[in-house]
Parts: C-alpha cells; structure tokens; sequence
C-alpha cells in the first residue's frame, strides 16, 4: 500500500492491526515510519518508544528501526544512547 502512496489506507489497515493486538510489532513499527514521513515526527517517536517499552522478547528490531529514525533525524548522539 504504502509504495503505492496509498497512506491513508495503509494507516487505517496498520491501526485495525495495532488495536487488534497490542503487541504485533511489525504492523506498528511500519505505522511509526508512516507517521514519520507524514511529518509527525514527534507522534512517530512517542510510536518507536512504546513499541520498544512494551516488547518483552526485547528483540533488535525495534532498537534497530528507532535508532535508524534518530539518525535520519540527524539526532546521533540519541541513536548512540538510548534511555528508555
């Protein structure tokens, strides 16, 4: 959907997902880059945050995903530390 450009559909079909289970990260990390490139950076961060706070495998992906949506904010000294 999203190479398309179809956002707005992706985002309602990311969301159903999101709300059917709190923990599918996959669908939520894609909607955290949506919302990035939509603009809403601080929106998109709160997402990455939350993500990585409520995944209990602890697994790399959401570490990964945040810390390449810092550096493409040019936010480096965050992508090297992150306090959560």
């Amino acid at each position: 959907m999203t190479i398309q450009g179809d956002y707005k559909e992706a985002v309602k079909v990311l969301l159903h997902v999101v709300h059917a289970d709190d923990h599918f990260l996959t669908a939520t990390l894609k909607l955290a880059k949506i919302i990035d490139k939509k603009g809403h950076r601080n929106e998109a961060e709160k997402l990455f945050q939350s993500v990585i706070i409520q995944d209990s495998k602890r697994s790399s992906e959401p570490l990964n995903e945040y810390g390449i949506f810092l550096t493409n904010h040019k936010r480096y000294p965050d992508a090297i530390r992150i306090d959560l």
